[in-house]
């Protein structure tokens, strides 16, 4: 058999760029992986809030239309001087239902941990629905919901939303994505 002349294993110096070169691709393989990861989650978050407003207007719009069944004489609805809540009498079984839906601010004290992390100005509010007298909560995250008379028997719904979190990469906004949602309702008992 034939010997080799130079078996001495491999040098210091191959050994320290080897192991440089693992170094840098392993922080690259852990840099591309978490940015996908936070890609991911910030995707996740837009499409939850998109369908979470999409269903909160579709739900208060449900409401209104029922406006005035069986309500007789009484008005069948009543939007605020400011326009940020509204109230929808109807009657189903009881003499006379209602709902009210109306936002209210966090309490900075009990609930912290849903508004941490985000920047100043950009603090939502709570959407509740109340039926008759009976208060509860019905969506987070809401930044503004108002309600205009457009005509006797037409009303206009506009209910902003937005992330629970910052994105890093958006810019704009101090990284907070807000959608806007604008629905014009039919009021069919009046």
């Amino acid at each position: 058999m034939k010997k080799l002349k130079n078996n001495h294993g491999y040098s210091m110096l191959e050994l320290l760029i080897a192991l440089a070169l693992t170094g840098v691709i392993s922080i690259a393989g852990y840099r591309f992986y978490e940015t996908m990861a936070n890609q991911t989650v910030t995707q996740e978050e837009i499409s939850d809030v998109q369908l979470n407003g999409r269903n909160i207007l579709y739900e208060i719009a449900k409401t209104a239309r029922l406006a005035g069944y069986k309500v007789g004489a009484h008005d069948p609805y009543e939007i605020s001087t400011y326009g940020d809540s509204l109230s929808v009498y109807y009657s189903l079984d009881n003499p006379m239902d209602t709902v009210i839906f109306y936002l209210e601010d966090y309490d900075e004290d009990l609930e912290a941990s849903f508004i941490s992390g985000l920047p100043e100005g950009k603090i939502p509010k709570k959407l509740f629905k109340e039926v008759n007298g009976t208060a509860s909560l019905y969506a987070d995250y809401v930044t503004a919901v108002s309600f205009d008379t457009l005509s006797a028997n037409v009303i206009e719904i506009t209910l902003q939303v937005q992330t629970s979190r910052v994105d890093q990469t958006l810019e704009r906004a101090d990284g907070i994505r807000s959608y806007t949602y604008t629905e014009r309702v039919t009021l069919r008992n009046l």
